[in-house]
């Protein structure tokens, strides 16, 4: 099994595909750069990363975001399934005019949240409350310059889970096409034909 996904990873990367479907870790991100730095090495073709993941750590994401904003190749983002929380940045990270959703993926964003079994001293909560702070400003800043939205309207769409279906998505600029039956065609590396 482990050698059937081996195989079949070899394969699309030989196609310039990297799939995320995973929550985004530290190793999940570490992989997927490297991946990059190998494909960028090669040549200056395009990249596809298709995203289905639930979200995940938020610096294991700015991480893979900074990679995917400085890669000298045009990386296309697919979502395909849930692209969540980090999911969704990463989605809307893609080249403007590269960025995909399939018809019937949904696509959410909100606000950084308190991590499971948070405890400590007063200080130590001050601290983690400033820092998801921080981290807010810096998601919704990055979500502002992805979709072209405003900081009222950004701050009020992440104040809550808020689900796009692939239409929204695309309506709010989280993604620039909606695709369908030429899926495969545009992961692959095809672009989207008229629909």
């Amino acid at each position: 099994n482990g050698k059937h996904l081996l195989s079949t990873k070899s394969l699309l990367l030989k196609n310039r595909v990297i799939y995320l479907d995973a929550p985004i870790t530290s190793d999940v991100t570490n992989e997927i750069i490297r991946s990059l730095l190998l494909l960028s090495a090669e040549n200056t073709d395009a990249i596809t990363i298709v995203v289905d993941s639930p979200g995940g750590e938020i610096q294991a994401g700015l991480a893979l975001i900074d990679a995917i904003e400085f890669c000298p190749c045009v990386v296309r983002t697919v979502a395909l399934g849930n692209s969540c929380s980090m999911g969704a940045l990463i989605l809307a990270a893609g080249r403007q005019g590269h960025r995909y959703v399939s018809a019937k993926s949904k696509v959410m964003i909100h606000e950084p949240l308190l991590g499971q079994g948070v405890c400590g001293s007063t200080s130590q909560m001050e601290s983690i409350v400033n820092n998801l702070k921080e981290r807010r400003v810096t998601i919704n800043g990055l979500l502002c310059r992805y979709t072209g939205q405003d900081a009222e309207t950004m701050q009020e769409a992440t104040s809550y889970d808020h689900y796009f279906s692939s239409e929204e998505a695309v309506a709010f600029g989280l993604a620039d096409h909606v695709v369908g039956k030429d899926l495969f065609a545009v992961i692959m590396g095809g672009e989207r034909n008229a629909s």
